[in-house]
């Protein structure tokens, strides 16, 4: 082994990988679970079907890491070349395998002789210890480039998985018995993009501590989330990522809602925790926010009702927002929303209320709102309503989901008495309070 902690490098192979059309997904879980049996990903590579670079990046890569997963090319066709390229690094020849026989046999419920277009998939490199495919014709199997173990499994991703969850977990718990499972501990924030928070982090903790304590800071974003995530390298240095990351979320803690939760389940549990309900009024969100709520184990008990009220005319008629005040004021005004607020609290009568308004374009706004205002208002009875206004500037699609964004964080944060505006990249233009009647 090269490191206490196993790494791994996935190889895919494939023409439509490098197509638009199609998302790949096969890393992600192959990612996934053998981060679970303690074996960092610390490689990916994508190749077209083409021989030369597999074999060159195959020889690469066993230099790199401990375990190789070389994924796709064991079809029928001329341009799946993984058996051959294999069989070509280790210097062996290509065979027919009995039990790769066998198994097309009984797939396939025939004979398949040597002319048969699936003889093909029999042939594996010598000496390569083989896996059943439960689920498809081309076998798994394991073998040694060097130092370094490589796994080749069918690109389709039912047969990947099912290879992988029936034989491949335990065969690499064999391989590797001595990886160690190192923990990752994770912050999430909103309000501030990666470069901002590395800047912020770096000021208090400088990037020379995190090379001399052998720690790795990362981030994952998806905007306006931001996922940090603090990663010892060794065992040693898991006392001084645990210290790290209790110093960050309190640097942070205007920003960070969560150690591991998503939004919408830091909102869910707060009210679940007290008890309370909460209904929405929304608008330029369409539904968005009650979806992101009720999708989740448990919304019954703390979501009240979700009130789309898209046009003048839902908003007249099912929120009895005045008529005046939407000629008057516009759809995309504090007027209107402190009338939504009154309007869906007479309605479904929840201990939290909710609303939005927004103008996501691409139309052309007015003078008191240009494309990009959006209104939030939140209100409870023994509290203050408070209404924020913020401008975004982003395609349709970024700007629901934004806004979606911003306004769980605002329950968050009314919830737990926080500043409703910190200094955020989108930071509310105006925020004002009014007496809840």
């Amino acid at each position: 082994m090269k490191t206490a902690t196993a790494t791994a490098a996935l190889l895919l192979t494939g023409n439509e990988l490098l197509d638009a059309s199609l998302l790949e997904t096969n890393s992600l879980f192959l990612t996934e679970e053998l981060n679970k049996l303690a074996i960092q990903v610390k490689i990916k590579v994508i190749l077209p079907d083409n021989l030369d670079q597999i074999i060159f990046y195959i020889n690469l890569l066993a230099k790199q890491v401990d375990l190789i997963i070389l994924n796709g090319g064991m079809g029928l066709t001329a341009d799946d070349y993984t058996n051959r390229a294999v069989a070509e690094v280790t210097k062996q020849k290509l065979r027919i395998h009995q039990m790769a026989l066998a198994h097309l046999e009984k797939k396939l419920d025939r004979k398949v002789p040597e002319e048969d277009i699936f003889y093909k998939q029999a042939a594996l490199p010598l000496n390569v210890v083989p896996f059943p495919n439960p689920v498809g014709l081309a076998l798994g199997f394991r073998t040694h480039i060097n130092e370094a173990i490589l796994y080749a499994l069918p690109g389709v991703p039912a047969e990947m998985k099912a290879i992988f969850r029936e034989t491949l977990i335990q065969d690499i718990q064999k391989q590797i018995p001595s990886s160690v499972a190192l923990p990752v501990f994770h912050l999430h924030s909103l309000g501030m993009g990666e470069s901002k928070l590395q800047d912020i982090i770096y000021h208090a903790i400088p990037e020379t501590t995190w090379q001399k304590e052998k720690i790795e800071l990362g981030f994952r974003a998806s905007i306006p989330i931001t996922e940090i995530k603090i990663t010892p390298t060794e065992e040693q240095a898991v006392t001084f990522a645990k210290q790290r990351h209790q110093e960050i979320k309190e640097l942070l803690a205007d920003y960070v809602f969560s150690e591991t939760k998503s939004l919408p389940q830091t909102v869910l549990d707060l009210l679940k925790e007290r008890k309370e309900t909460i209904s929405f009024a929304e608008s330029c969100t369409g539904g968005r926010l009650v979806d992101s709520l009720i999708r989740l184990d448990g919304a019954s008990s703390v979501v009240n009702a979700g009130l789309v009220t898209y046009t003048y005319e839902a908003k007249q008629r099912v929120l009895q927002v005045p008529e005046a005040t939407l000629t008057q004021c516009g759809a995309v005004s504090k007027e209107t929303i402190l009338a939504m607020l009154q309007g869906a609290y007479k309605a479904v009568k929840s201990d939290y209320i909710i609303a939005t308004s927004g103008l996501a374009g691409p139309g052309q706004g007015v003078e008191q709102a240009p494309v990009g205002t959006v209104w939030i208002g939140i209100a409870k009875q023994d509290k203050p309503i408070v209404v924020l206004s913020y401008l975004i500037k982003r395609d349709r699609v970024v700007f629901q989901n934004l806004v979606t964004n911003i306004a769980l964080d605002v329950i968050r944060r009314y919830i737990l008495d926080l500043p409703l505006a910190p200094n955020q990249y989108f930071f509310a233009s105006l925020q004002e309070e009014y007496l809840f009647t």
